[in-house]
């Protein structure tokens, strides 16, 4: 756990144990209500929080060893923002251009506290690059190391060490949190701050006492490799969609080399990796993000696979999140085990442990349909036609599907309104209700394209069970035009503003999505997991489970969208709600302790467990707003009652 979250671990469990003695809440049924609330919401807390890292993280704490009699460990951390396996997908890397701080400190493992004169003898370097190698003093055990870029083709391409010194009054955020007094240095040259992977080869040279250092045979080592994700953003010129831009994101290493086939739709790129069993050992996981437009059509495709040196990803690696307004995320997540996998059964021509991996994502076979989640998140659609190529002129029959992305995408009956569109010009248009058959869930529409249509047109599902917002676009072409699409040279300078489409853009102003995706930033957050592992491997498993669910994405969905909103625009909305969620996800976690085999233990549980958040979100609160105000207007009355001569007082006397 890092050191902020056993402070506010710590801070939670002060704060309720002094409310339950301030108030005198002595009665068992409200202790044991307390009691059981704030133990699930600080476990769920530390298991959110405990997160041990390796290469290819944002941050990493290493396993205690012994020095001078104690138990010490290194943690090492950046400004970056972590990873999605524990927090949600945050905003990728960090500006290019803009500092970035990596700290290090020795820890004493069991009291916590930060060792004081510590000696780091440090060796730096960025991918392929050295960067230096100095030692380095920290009274306050701290060692903050500031990266400044300096443009790439500036006159000075040397690495410059400033160091700043020993100081209590550290101005930058990390040295905030991590104490009053550090050691910070400034390393200056190109590029330095614009992501990657960070390594360092730390030597403790001493710890309590400047004046004794350790021989050799003494010293602790520590090999640390600290990734920050880069974004990547490379422009298409695709001759049927117009200009359109992919993004990588890279939370282990720089990428080189990308390419993408228009005609075969395989994207490629290589990324620097060493395979070596040292380093194999250190990486738990790495993780790749492809960001695709809503606008390009020919990557909106059910399910993709991934190679990494020719070794197939299994598709439980592979997750498509539709919930960003705008693009949607592919993740590509290995674990330490399928890199070994993947070293060991790699293909001839990976010869060399420090050759990288080579990269290619394309359609996968069994999943080519189109799919789009609507703008309120609760429905997905998956759509095809027939014949693959559609031409002017030519009859057409658009093949549909309408499911609950709540319901593992299950057909559902529901009411939709369909058109097909050019430039806002209805070519077509269906109203109807959709099959929820299993068998046979698709929905068809049958019509002739018009001689003079073709290009970029629109295939919309509006009104979708009588929603405002349960609506999405999906783009396709008519009379494709063949030739593979060009990519921009030299695409890294791409800026956020450059990839704004314009005319033909169908951005989503205000998509909606769930209030936990919402909350967490990503479909990909552990909690936002949680609650789908919970919805798709208990729940639906029983027939009143299902019914329940269905039941209530009628109500839930009704509101969720403008919740999510505000969520997107008010941080503070958006933090609130995230403390709101502590005590239901904690509530939920009780399911993954029981058995449930019938329809009555569902129904029993499933009961007990709403019942516990009535408790918690309603009895409790307004219990305490009661008790409060008895507490006050008691203590007014005695307040009152002790003044010389007051109207209480002289009214008690004259009866």
């Amino acid at each position: 756990m890092s050191i902020m979250m056993k402070v506010i671990t710590t801070a939670i469990a002060t704060t309720i144990i002094i409310i339950i003695i301030k108030h005198n809440w002595h009665t068992s049924q409200s202790l044991l209500t307390i009691t059981l609330t704030a133990v699930c919401a600080i476990a769920l807390l530390a298991a959110t929080a405990e997160y041990v890292a390796g290469h290819g993280a944002t941050s990493e704490t290493f396993p205690p060893t012994e020095l001078n009699g104690q138990l010490v460990t290194l943690e090492v951390s950046s400004s970056a923002p972590p990873p999605p396996e524990t927090t949600g997908r945050p905003p990728a890397g960090i500006k290019p251009g803009e500092d970035l701080q990596i700290a290090m400190a020795l820890i004493d493992s069991n009291s916590q506290i930060t060792l004081r004169d510590v000696t780091f003898l440090v060796k730096a370097e960025l991918g392929d690059r050295f960067l230096f190698e100095q030692e380095f003093e920290a009274d306050g055990g701290f060692l903050v190391f500031n990266f400044v870029s300096t443009p790439s083709d500036s006159p000075s391409p040397l690495i410059t060490v400033d160091d700043l010194g020993n100081t209590d009054n550290e101005p930058d955020v990390l040295a905030y949190l991590l104490g009053s007094e550090s050691r910070t240095v400034n390393v200056i040259g190109p590029n330095l701050a614009d992501g990657g992977l960070y390594k360092f080869d730390i030597a403790i040279i001493t710890a309590g006492d400047y004046a004794n250092r350790l021989d050799d045979a003494n010293q602790i080592t520590y090999n640390s490799g600290i990734s920050i994700p880069q974004i990547t953003t490379y422009g298409i010129d695709d001759p049927n969609f117009g200009k359109q831009y992919i993004r990588v994101i890279t939370y282990y290493d720089n990428i080189d080399g990308f390419e993408y086939d228009s005609e075969s739709k395989e994207i490629k790129y290589f990324m620097p990796f060493e395979w070596s069993d040292e380093n194999l050992e250190q990486s738990y996981v790495v993780h790749e993000e492809i960001s695709i437009p809503d606008t390009y059509g020919d990557l909106l495709v059910s399910g993709f696979e991934m190679h990494i040196n020719g070794v197939n990803l299994p598709q439980d690696m592979i997750t498509i999140d539709d919930f960003f307004v705008g693009e949607r995320i592919i993740h590509f997540i290995i674990p330490q085990e399928k890199l070994y996998d993947i070293r060991d059964n790699s293909n001839s021509t990976v010869n060399s442990e420090f050759d990288g991996m080579n990269f290619v994502i394309k359609p996968d076979i069994e999943h080519t349909r189109i799919a789009s989640v609507t703008e309120n998140g609760q429905f997905r659609i998956f759509a095809s036609w027939e014949p693959e190529e559609l031409k002017s002129g030519q009859k057409a029959k658009i093949v549909f599907e309408v499911t609950d992305v709540f319901l593992k995408n299950l057909p559902v009956a529901a009411d939709y309104k369909f058109t097909m569109t050019k430039n806002d010009k209805v070519i077509y248009e269906q109203d109807g209700t959709s099959t929820d058959s299993r068998d046979n869930p698709t929905n068809v529409a049958e019509f002739e394209i018009p001689h003079d249509i073709s290009g970029i047109v629109h295939l919309n599902f509006v009104d979708i069970d009588g929603g405002e917002r349960a609506k999405t676009s999906i783009p396709i072409v008519i009379d494709r035009i063949a030739g593979k699409a060009i990519v921009d040279d030299g695409t890294r300078g791409i800026t956020e503003e450059d990839t704004t489409n314009t005319e033909d853009d169908t951005m989503k102003e205000n998509g909606g999505c769930l209030v936990a995706t919402a909350a967490y930033d990503s479909e990909m957050a552990l909690q936002v997991q949680q609650l789908r592992e919970l919805r798709d491997e208990v729940i639906l498993g029983t027939a009143s489970g299902t019914a329940f669910m269905s039941g209530f994405n009628t109500v839930y969905y009704s509101f969720s969208p403008a919740i999510a909103d505000i969520q997107r625009e008010h941080l503070i909305f958006k933090e609130t709600t995230k403390t709101a969620l502590i005590p239901m996800l904690a509530s939920l976690e009780l399911f993954n302790h029981i058995n449930i085999e019938t329809e009555v233990d569902m129904l029993a549980y499933g009961i007990a467990i709403i019942v516990l958040n009535v408790i918690m979100y309603a009895v409790l609160p307004v219990t305490a707003v009661i008790f409060a105000s008895k507490k006050l207007k008691k203590e007014i009355t005695a307040h009152l009652l002790s003044r010389p001569n007051n109207p209480l007082q002289c009214k008690k006397y004259e009866q």
